[in-house]
């Protein structure tokens, strides 16, 4: 039995005697030479004396040859890795073992640990019952790695009557910008807002198809709360006119 991958000739078939011949048949008369690429079917091999009158045997010992012909894995042809990847990334189906390689045939077998580049073509063959495919199975690798959002700035304002309404935003310059609550997990956020006395922090981050950028964009939206002042007393006079007024202010503010 050899592997198809090994073009294994006449010159790999094995037989105990003494000046070994092959045929391909068990009458042929020619002897088939060593370089004959052996398929599929029943070699017949002769022993010939060394010495004497070097007599060819008449008999023939049959030998029965197989070729182990693994087929090429097979996949989609292409496939989309996010941010970063190594060949332990790569995908594609088959009955045996994988090795991959950067050209569709000879070089070494890629290490698992290697870097994809994005646009390359990469090449796997697989290996049944000890018989590695001669034949290698192109796939084409699109390494996606959307940027970080640029954060539209934090914003933060002193409460008005009505109420504004803070609207977060962010930009990217391919992708999708999608918000959530925390900067690591966390919930979707469909419309990031606010729209009360406080502060809240919400998280940006692309998305380009099924690929995410690798870290999230953080910006607060903050609407301070105004103080109210409230004048206690006041005294008018024909001639003079003052105002006395009393007002206590928290730590931190101040009066204008």
């Amino acid at each position: 039995t050899f592997c198809e991958i090994q073009k294994a000739t006449v010159a790999n078939l094995l037989a105990t005697g003494t000046n070994i011949k092959w045929y391909l048949t068990a009458s042929s008369t020619t002897a088939l030479l060593s370089s004959t690429a052996l398929v599929d079917g029943d070699y017949y091999a002769t022993q010939t004396t060394a010495s004497g009158l070097s007599c060819e045997s008449v008999g023939r010992l049959k030998v029965t040859v197989t070729i182990n012909k693994p087929l090429a894995p097979t996949g989609s042809g292409t496939q989309i890795v996010c941010n970063s990847g190594t060949i332990a990334s790569l995908v594609a189906t088959s009955t045996g073992s994988l090795l991959w390689y950067g050209n569709a045939t000879g070089g070494s077998a890629l290490s698992s640990s290697t870097a994809l580049v994005s646009g390359t073509t990469y090449y796997a063959s697989q290996t049944v019952s000890g018989c590695e495919s001669a034949t290698r199975y192109p796939l084409m690798v699109t390494v996606t790695n959307p940027q970080i959002p640029i954060s539209g700035s934090n914003q933060s304002v002193c409460s008005s009557s009505p109420l504004q309404t803070l609207t977060a935003t962010a930009t990217v310059a391919t992708g999708t910008v999608v918000w959530y609550d925390a900067l690591v997990n966390g919930n979707l956020v469909s419309s990031p807002t606010l729209n009360s006395v406080g502060s809240v922090t919400y998280y940006a981050q692309n998305t380009i198809g099924l690929c995410s950028s690798t870290s999230r964009t953080a910006v607060v939206l903050e609407i301070k709360d105004s103080p109210f002042l409230n004048v206690v007393s006041s005294l008018c006079s024909p001639d003079l006119l003052t105002y006395t007024v009393n007002f206590t202010a928290a730590i931190g503010s101040s009066i204008t």
